[in-house]
Parts: structure tokens; C-alpha cells; sequence
């Protein structure tokens, strides 16, 4: 069971990541977003959508948000915290 600390802890976490994230997509930066992910995790753009599993598929995705989207602006919630994972929408 997650304390009190812990979950503090993975706040600022997320928030931290979240930052990152934010950083380089709005900069058009995919590589560097997607450099921020595991070999093995996934992106969902939103809960109607399969999420997208590894850094090659997340880097596609990023890849032509890049050069399709304009005046992307970036934006996070902590939705869930545990002592084994998190999760947040952007």
C-alpha cells in the first residue's frame, strides 16, 4: 500500500515527466519525448483509442503531431498513483 510519502514522491514524479514531455512536444521535438518512455511503453491519445505500444510507435505519432499540429499547448492531471504506477492525462 502506498504511504503518504510515496505517493508525494510519484507526484512530483509524473509532474517532473510531464514537464519534459511538455517541453519537447511543444518545441516539435518527438525523438526527445519519445526518449522519455521504456522500450516497452505504450501512449494513448485517448480512452476510444488502442494505445500505442513501444517507442517506435510513439515516435510515429509524435513525428506527425509535429508536423501537422499548430500551437500545441500542453496541459496534465495525476488521475492515479500507486506505489507500482501512475497515470495522467495530457
Amino acid at each position: 500500500m502506498p504511504t503518504e510519502g510515496n505517493v508525494q514522491h510519484g507526484t512530483i514524479l509524473i509532474r517532473v515527466l510531464a514537464g519534459k514531455i511538455r517541453q519537447r512536444v511543444e518545441k516539435r521535438k518527438p525523438q526527445a519525448a519519445t526518449d522519455l518512455f521504456r522500450d516497452d511503453g505504450t501512449y494513448q491519445v485517448t480512452p476510444f483509442v488502442e494505445p500505442m505500444r513501444g517507442r517506435t510507435a510513439i515516435y510515429e505519432y509524435w513525428t506527425h503531431v509535429a508536423e501537422t499540429e499548430r500551437n500545441i499547448q500542453f496541459g496534465y492531471e495525476v488521475l492515479v498513483l500507486t506505489s507500482e504506477a501512475g497515470i495522467a492525462r495530457w
